[in-house]
């Protein structure tokens, strides 16, 4: 079955006709690769859930970081895996969980830009779904290209140059805007998690417009669960 690339209706594109079980010629790999930096983000159909899958579609894309010695987030590194760490909540928690609109909420990961809170942004993820949750689990895609190209030339042109400091933050303690009206942090008698140890790093500094080194586009630099100010301005202005 040939691959067929098809556009979503907001942001990104599925993909379907992947077998990862048989060779798969550098053409066809080349032309996922394009659709990737055309659509942004790829939602690939009936592929499975083995890990090595995961692993070999993930290389088609570029090299992978060494999550051993080089993941910033080494405590989430799966066993006996160089390149996988786990985001699942499956079974207890490793961080806090959330009442949203007064509803508990597990795995909560508010709007973010992954390693961002690095001094190298990692050119991109591959999530697998291991098993689908009987209520929630929405995972949401925000088109930050997009959302630079509908601002006014005015502020393009005001904010070419300003650079963010981003800072890592494993919860939502500390973010400075655009979290839900109604949130607070469940107790460990509400909602019981594990703490995953994770590391203390300085934060860095970004252009608040990324330029993608293969298009040349450009995107609005902004990661809201790590983001701390626009370098140089007061608060207020920043926010």
């Amino acid at each position: 079955m040939p691959i067929e690339i098809r556009p979503l209706e907001n942001i990104g594109a599925e993909v379907t006709g992947v077998d990862l079980s048989a060779p798969v010629s550098e053409a066809d790999k080349a032309g996922v690769y394009r659709a990737w930096l055309d659509y942004g983000v790829l939602l690939f159909r009936g592929i499975g859930v083995d890990a090595e899958a995961q692993v070999n579609l993930s290389k088609w894309f570029g090299s992978l970081i060494d999550n051993v010695d080089n993941h910033a987030l080494k405590s989430l590194s799966v066993k006996d895996s160089k390149e996988l760490i786990a985001v699942s909540s499956e079974g207890m928690p490793g961080g806090p969980s959330y009442f949203i609109d007064g509803k508990l909420t597990t795995g909560y990961l508010f709007w973010h830009q992954d390693l961002v809170y690095t001094p190298s942004i990692c050119k991109g993820s591959l999530l697998r779904m291991i098993k689908k949750p009987e209520h929630g689990g929405q995972t949401g895609w925000i088109d930050t290209e997009k959302v630079y190209n509908a601002l006014p030339d005015e502020t393009k042109a005001r904010i070419e140059k300003m650079q963010v400091r981003h800072r890592l933050r494993v919860d939502v303690n500390g973010v400075p805007f655009g979290l839900p009206k109604d949130i607070r942090f469940a107790t460990q008698e509400e909602a019981p998690y594990a703490a995953t140890a994770m590391p203390t790093l300085p934060d860095v500094v970004h252009p608040l417009v990324q330029v993608h080194p293969e298009t040349g586009r450009k995107s609005l630099g902004i990661s809201p669960l790590g983001l701390v100010e626009i370098v140089g301005l007061p608060k207020e202005e920043s926010d």
